[in-house]
């Protein structure tokens, strides 16, 4: 016979349940997959695109940076659109990175490969959401890491002038990833 009181028991069974905040369960394991998982993805992506902070400004990089100085700033990047019609908020975007990075090259193609890393993970999340539980967790990350490291995807890391695609498909991943997840 217990000589303790209900809420005495009541204390030693929250305590025994760990730390407040702590995750536990299948809820902890979950989410521990999912920050693995990300890490995973964004640590391959950025050692794919390595070789990218090499790269010097070519091609079109050159008309958008060197031939115009309409991104050098941010309150003159309105004037860039004549050179990247239609892409507002990348041109914003190069401007900003232009200003915080004083026009330091591979600090400008850092910005793209946060882009490439992130939407390796919305890959991953949205293959996780897609096929729920039919599927092992290491399919959908297998999804997000074939992403980040195909060559075609990294090529893309390097010119900062196809910084509208990577912005475009981490919109279009981020948006059905919502739309899986409300429905």
């Amino acid at each position: 016979m217990s000589t303790e009181t209900p809420e005495q028991e009541h204390q030693e069974n929250d305590a025994a349940s760990g730390p407040a905040g702590v995750l536990q369960g299948d809820q902890g394991i979950e989410t521990a997959l999912v920050w693995i998982g990300a890490f995973v993805i964004a640590a391959l992506g950025f050692l794919a695109a390595l070789p990218v902070f090499r790269i010097p400004l070519s091609g079109d990089d050159l008309r958008l940076f060197i031939e115009s100085d309409a991104l050098h700033r941010i309150v003159t990047w309105p004037e860039a659109m004549a050179l990247l019609p239609g892409a507002p908020l990348t041109l914003f975007g190069l401007a900003a990175n232009w200003s915080l990075t004083g026009g330091n090259v591979a600090a400008m193609h850092a910005g793209n490969l946060a882009l490439h890393a992130i939407n390796g993970i919305l890959v991953f999340l949205v293959w996780r959401a897609l096929f729920a539980r039919p599927i092992p967790e290491a399919i959908a990350m297998l999804a997000g890491l074939v992403f980040v490291a195909n060559p075609w995807s990294v090529d893309l890391v390097a010119p900062l002038a196809a910084r509208p695609v990577l912005q475009g498909l981490c919109f279009a991943l981020a948006a059905t990833l919502g739309y899986l997840r409300a429905t």
